[in-house]
């Protein structure tokens, strides 16, 4: 199992919306891992990175308003005028992004993950090489169900081979 698998009929409105939330944040970060792998081997003058821009006033509280939630809601709404001087603008949640698009080509490390201009390390299980073979080989299974006639994922032999 590439996430564990939850009962999500005992998770419902703002609690289901943040374990999805999370699980998807997950795998663009074995995606991105399995871009780098991918550049490293066959496209060797591409570098890809995960990026996190750190916490940013957005409108997800939004999703509090949607549900019925009351507990999250409430509290959210009771800490919002404290958090919020601690938010980042979105213009300086993209300070990160663009810092890497300034960055020179061999300073950038491919397959990282970047929070606050520089590489921060994941989780043990992020960078499970064996998790992102399984979700890569699970989405591409996907993927070719959709639109069997695609050649985008053939000749993946040797990606994960000799991969930390």
């Amino acid at each position: 199992m590439i996430i564990k698998k939850l009962e999500m009929k005992y998770f419902t409105g703002f609690r289901q919306k943040m374990i999805l939330y999370c699980n998807a944040k997950l795998l663009m970060l074995y995606f991105s891992k399995f871009l780098s792998l991918l550049c490293e081997k066959k496209y060797n003058y591409i570098k890809c990175a995960s990026v996190h821009p750190g916490g940013v006033n957005t409108d997800m509280k939004r999703f509090l308003e949607e549900d019925n939630y009351k507990f999250g809601y409430y509290f959210f709404y009771l800490i919002y005028p404290i958090i919020k001087f601690i938010l980042k603008t979105p213009k300086d949640g993209a300070q990160t992004q663009l810092n890497l698009c300034y960055l020179p080509f061999n300073e950038f490390i491919s397959g990282a993950y970047y929070s606050e201009c520089k590489v921060t390390p994941t989780k043990n299980f992020a960078s499970d090489i064996n998790k992102i073979k399984a979700s890569m080989d699970l989405t591409i299974q996907k993927i070719k169900k959709i639109i069997p006639e695609t050649k985008i994922f053939d000749n993946l032999d040797g990606i994960f081979e000799n991969s930390k």
